[in-house]
């Protein structure tokens, strides 16, 4: 659940992260923090394979994100007006 957290934070504090990267941050998230569950020697400085995960979903977010084509203006707008409603 917790790979869930860059895109839900991104969602709200950055209008250029797109669904491309959001998708793509949670596979890569997903799938590294899987493969150091399964082999546990392959963790860098013995770090816990979650923040692992977490680091390279952020980082895959954001590269993917910046790759991509940015969310059209409108719906940027749209999005930001709701989200910003309850201020």
């Amino acid at each position: 659940i917790v790979q869930l957290a860059p895109a839900v934070y991104l969602a709200f504090l950055w209008k250029r992260a797109t669904g491309a990267g959001i998708v793509a941050g949670l596979l890569v998230g997903f799938g590294l923090t899987l493969l150091l569950i399964l082999y546990p020697n392959w963790r860098p400085w013995g770090m816990h394979e979650g923040l692992v995960g977490l680091a390279a979903n952020l980082a895959t977010v954001v590269v993917v994100s910046l790759r991509t084509r940015p969310p059209e203006p409108a719906a940027v707008a749209e999005w930001w007006a709701v989200s910003r409603a309850a201020d």
